[in-house]
């Protein structure tokens, strides 16, 4: 009986997990083989269509990825200006009570 104790719903979280992750690799494979079915029934006109768009669709994407990585470096080096003028002030007011 102890062991339906607190550990019994650790066990049931540790079930629901390992369920979670068959459901999820179940998925991936029956998603992955009804991909490459629907592949294999293409003909080589609506492939290289295929390719072209994931090609289109892989540019959009690293642009936009490149605006936001530079957006952010923006931001980055604005902020690290802002902590070495305020790290320089700390240093100055600090510098002038205490000589060493």
């Amino acid at each position: 009986e102890s062991s339906d104790g607190e550990g019994g719903g650790g066990e049931d979280e540790m079930m629901k997990d390992e369920h979670s992750l068959f459901l999820e690799h179940d998925f991936q494979s029956i998603y992955q083989q009804m991909a490459a079915e629907r592949l294999e029934e293409m003909g080589r006109e609506e492939l290289v269509q295929e390719y072209l768009e994931l090609e289109q669709r892989l540019e959009m994407a690293h642009t936009v990825r490149v605006t936001e990585l530079e957006s952010e470096l923006r931001h980055l080096k604005a902020e690290n200006c802002r902590l070495q003028e305020e790290n320089k002030e700390l240093k100055d007011s600090s510098g002038t009570a205490v000589s060493c």
